[in-house]
């Protein structure tokens, strides 16, 4: 396995995130409604492209996330700060310049920031339990 720079990898995690919510946004709008959809009219203008860009922003942020893990032996809690760090100041860039495309926007910044902050919250909970429950067993036999 090769070594890499954790922080910076997380940062360029971070930047496909913040990079793919534009793209989230403009998918979300040209997606058509599906058949299945039997709701007012209203309703689909209203929220259905902010519903599908918020789902494909779940799918894409569990697809980073994994792909975090497993190709770089990166987990979510080494540097969470960096990993945030692009997509919040994206999110505060599109508050300040373009007001009518913030809402589109936050729908599919708020559940990535949403699943990265926890992932890298229960990440840290569980390997700091499982290192101490490692130094108990350690402790425990050297004490017999």
């Amino acid at each position: 396995m090769f070594e890499v720079n954790k922080k910076m990898w997380s940062f360029n995690f971070g930047c496909i995130l913040a990079a793919s919510s534009v793209w989230l946004v403009a998918l979300g709008m040209q997606m058509p409604v599906l058949t299945l959809v039997d709701l007012s009219p209203a309703f689909i203008d209203a929220y259905y492209s902010v519903v599908v860009t918020s789902v494909f922003s779940i799918l894409l942020t569990f697809l980073v996330i994994t792909l975090m893990k497993r190709g770089f032996n990166i987990r979510t809690s080494d540097h969470t700060f960096w990993l945030l760090l692009p997509l919040i100041i994206f999110v505060l860039m599109a508050l300040l310049t373009g007001a009518q495309l913030y809402s589109p926007l936050l729908a599919a910044a708020v559940p990535a920031l949403t699943i990265v902050l926890f992932s890298g919250l229960f990440s840290s909970v569980t390997s700091s339990s499982a290192k101490s429950t490692d130094e108990a067993l350690h402790l425990a036999k050297a004490g017999e």
